[in-house]
């Protein structure tokens, strides 16, 4: 569920950040706009998959970016390890 995030003492936002985070093994859940790019959209679900991360999707990037504590539009965010 979304407020996972929001009440993580870890966690990144946007798309650089949560690939590096699935890639580096930090990444506990991963969370993807459904407004977000279709391409940012496919190499986030792959990277997911690839790492045996879960995948949960946010309506639109403007409520994903709320939920990560942002002031701005996010397309990704995750919950990370600490």
């Amino acid at each position: 569920m979304p407020h996972e995030l929001s009440s993580a003492a870890h966690r990144a936002a946007g798309l650089k950040q949560v690939l590096k985070a699935i890639q580096a093994g930090r990444a506990v859940k991963v969370f993807m706009a459904l407004d977000a790019q279709e391409h940012l959209q496919e190499q986030l679900m792959q990277a997911a998959q690839a790492h045996g991360v879960p995948l949960e999707t946010v309506p639109t990037m403007k409520e994903l970016g709320r939920l990560s504590g942002i002031q701005v539009p996010s397309a990704a965010a995750a919950v990370l390890s600490g």
